[in-house]
């Protein structure tokens, strides 16, 4: 890194949180010329101070590098706007830091980071609407922590990211689905995981469709999955009313 741009970076180390290590500056300077990274992080202390959560181990820079991918010329103007969506979604961000406290993944800024990965130029938008439909869902979420097995070093929502792993920009389209299925299933996630049961927890469960391109079809299988996992399944009933497809108002049988 240029010795002007850590002389630069001294200017702000008072107002950040955290150091700006050089290989943080890298992970941005080959989109953005560091020159002008040095000006956003001056106008947008705040943000990267928010974005810092409880893991040292996570790179703000590097997640943001990974959700810019793809941008191109368009990069300069994209991580600002991004820096400003996490401004005004701090709260919401602050109540999934406190959701994930316990994973071993560290803030919820690097799964969200993971889910929206490609987005480029889609991506303060991508994220601004992900987060709008995860604050409706902060109440299922805290319900599925209670399912996702203590010390394991996993939360419902590493977990449920997983699944939509490098989605990009079609994130805001796909997650929904897959979280009403959820909250459809509440009730019936109770019969199936936990000791002895179906699935030991929720990140087992989850694990049938991480990794394996899922995230356009999730909601539909969970559905399946689901259903068919249920002890009585076989007889075409299952113990909770919630059983309808998403956007269906149909009983899966």
């Amino acid at each position: 890194m240029p010795l002007t741009t850590s002389l630069n970076l001294k200017n702000y180390k008072k107002k950040l949180s955290f150091e700006i290590k050089p290989e943080s500056i890298r992970s941005l300077s080959g989109i953005v010329p560091p020159k002008e990274i040095i000006s956003i992080i001056g106008r947008k202390t705040s943000a990267l101070n928010a974005l810092i959560g409880r893991s040292e181990r996570i790179s703000a820079f590097t997640n943001i590098s990974t959700i810019l991918r793809g941008a191109g010329i368009q990069t300069e103007t994209t991580l600002e706007k991004l820096l400003e969506t996490v401004e005004t979604q701090k709260e919401t961000l602050d109540k999934l830091d406190n959701l994930v406290r316990h994973s071993w993944r560290g803030p919820a800024f690097g799964s969200l980071s993971a889910m929206l990965s490609g987005a480029g130029s889609r991506g303060p938008a991508a994220l601004n609407d992900v987060l709008e439909i995860l604050a409706g869902k902060m109440d299922l979420l805290s319900k599925l922590e209670k399912l996702v097995g203590s010390g394991k070093g996993h939360s419902a929502f590493s977990s449920i990211a997983r699944v939509f792993y490098s989605a990009g920009a079609t994130t805001p389209e796909r997650l929904p689905g897959f979280l009403n299925v959820l909250e459809k299933h509440e009730e019936n996630l109770g019969y199936l995981v936990g000791p002895g049961k179906a699935f030991a927890d929720l990140n087992t469960l989850v694990r049938k469709f991480a990794g394996h391109g899922a995230g356009a079809a999730a909601a539909r299988r969970m559905q399946e999955l689901i259903v068919s996992s249920l002890p009585s399944a076989s007889q075409g009933t299952v113990p909770s009313n919630k059983t309808g497809m998403p956007g269906t108002g149909q009983s899966h049988t």
